[in-house]
């Protein structure tokens, strides 16, 4: 994917979220948006999957205006989102969640639906939990739902806000590991503080605090970087 951002700003009430003047990424699979807290990223990306808006200024996404835009249907049908918590329906069984937009969005034939869903539940390997209802499932397990119903109906972008932030160690290393077998599935952009995980995960990534771009590059560069202020965020957050 290629990003491409341009006097860029976003505020609530008199505080500016995000202020990019300038940011080119390109031929991009796997990104990672890191920083403190605060800094802007959940923003960025809610922008990026047209949740909010930013108030002017320019993203294009491979060569597509995203603020602005005056029709989201068909730029939606290609975006996936998995929000820190499932947001999944809890009323319904796993199989219900993941194929009720199939079937009532893309009028997909139940049976087409299912034969689909079943295929991805067994690729991120919960098809044994297809029945159950979310009260029954582990958080690794219910976030699994989450990516899996992001990606069946054929999204090329998968966005993810903080998606182990809310689970013990040995959940979030079950969605991180299938996020990992998950990469050439679509293209993937991650909110995370796990940087050990962005490591392992992400091609690039980008470094906001306080809504600016303070640094961008290779993730490697990211462990190398010799601006003191990111150089003691990565070893606050990776320190064991």
């Amino acid at each position: 994917m290629d990003i491409i951002i341009n006097n860029f700003i976003k505020s609530f009430g008199k505080e500016k979220a995000l202020n990019i003047q300038q940011l080119n990424l390109e031929n991009i699979r796997t990104l990672a948006i890191v920083g403190p807290s605060g800094g802007g990223k959940s923003t960025l990306l809610k922008i990026i999957g047209t949740i909010e808006q930013a108030d002017s200024g320019s993203l294009k996404l491979n060569n597509k205006e995203i603020v602005g835009l005056s029709e989201y249907k068909d730029y939606l049908k290609g975006v996936g989102y998995v929000f820190q918590h499932d947001n999944l329906f809890p009323n319904l069984t796993v199989m219900e969640n993941i194929t009720i937009h199939l079937i009532h969005t893309y009028k997909m034939a139940k049976i087409e639906a299912y034969t689909l869903a079943e295929k991805w539940l067994l690729k991120v390997g919960i098809l044994e939990h297809k029945d159950k209802k979310l009260h029954q499932l582990s958080g690794g397990q219910a976030q699994r739902v989450a990516i899996v119903r992001a990606l069946i109906s054929g999204a090329h972008l998968l966005l993810l806000d903080e998606p182990t932030s809310a689970l013990d160690p040995e959940l979030a290393y079950e969605v991180m590991k299938t996020l990992i077998e998950l990469k050439q599935e679509a293209d993937i952009i991650i909110v995370t503080h796990e940087l050990n995980f962005a490591r392992k995960f992400a091609d690039y990534y980008i470094f906001i605090e306080q809504g600016h771009v303070l640094s961008h590059g290779p993730i490697e560069q990211l462990f190398s970087c010799t601006d003191t202020r990111i150089s003691t965020f990565v070893e606050k957050i990776t320190f064991k």
